[in-house]
């Protein structure tokens, strides 16, 4: 599983840049490569694939869309209430999609084996190998591109640290396009995913907390 912290940092602003916002695609292997929204051009990062799924800010991998714990990113520092979406590149096939930031690490920048191989542009038959290292891309994006990894918009948390935090956020405050979804007495409990998740080792090994 990598090295892995708690809690968050940074802001966007609802809008983007002007552009239209892009196409919402189908599924997580269909990517919206344009960019609504991204802070700066990035910086290059030497990328790794992460086999199994966390987050610092307790956010849920069962209540989340479908697809979405094929694109998390565990990040060093700590994703903030407003800079929890990130855009990587691969610059050297122009492949590129969105990644939910939500949990820290103490220096990897490790993203789900599924979105990894995405980007790699290749379908990976022994699931996922966690040795590759790659120099891609990393840009913090508006969270509206991260939009379909959540469902009607809201971020599932178990924590009461981030609600507090956030309370008062451009993004989930009153106002804004988010809304956190507190789970009370949630139990920590293996997540069962669809049949067609089930059959691949590689992303129900990603759906257990």
């Amino acid at each position: 599983m990598g090295d892995h912290p708690q809690s968050q940092d940074d802001k966007p602003k609802k809008g983007g840049d002007g552009q239209k916002p892009p196409a919402t695609p189908q599924g997580p292997g269909e990517s919206t490569a344009e960019t609504n929204g991204t802070f700066g051009s990035g910086v290059k990062k030497g990328i790794t694939a992460h086999v199994q799924y966390s987050s610092s800010v307790g956010v849920v991998g069962c209540e989340l869309a479908d697809g979405a714990l094929e694109r998390v990113a565990f990040f060093p520092g700590q994703p903030s209430c407003d800079n929890w979406c990130v855009k990587i590149t691969n610059d050297n096939n122009g492949k590129s999609d969105y990644f939910l930031r939500i949990d820290g690490s103490t220096g990897a920048y490790d993203i789900s084996c599924k979105g990894y191989d995405f980007l790699l542009d290749r379908e990976n038959p022994k699931g996922c190998e966690t040795a590759g290292h790659e120099e891609w891309t990393v840009a913090d994006a508006e969270p509206e591109n991260c939009r379909r990894f959540l469902k009607d918009g809201l971020m599932p948390t178990m924590t009461v640290n981030w609600p507090a935090e956030c309370a008062n956020s451009k993004t989930f405050g009153k106002g804004g396009p988010f809304r956190i979804k507190q789970l009370e007495g949630y139990q920590d409990q293996r997540c069962i995913g669809t049949s067609k998740e089930i059959k691949d080792p590689a992303y129900h090994a990603e759906t257990l907390r």
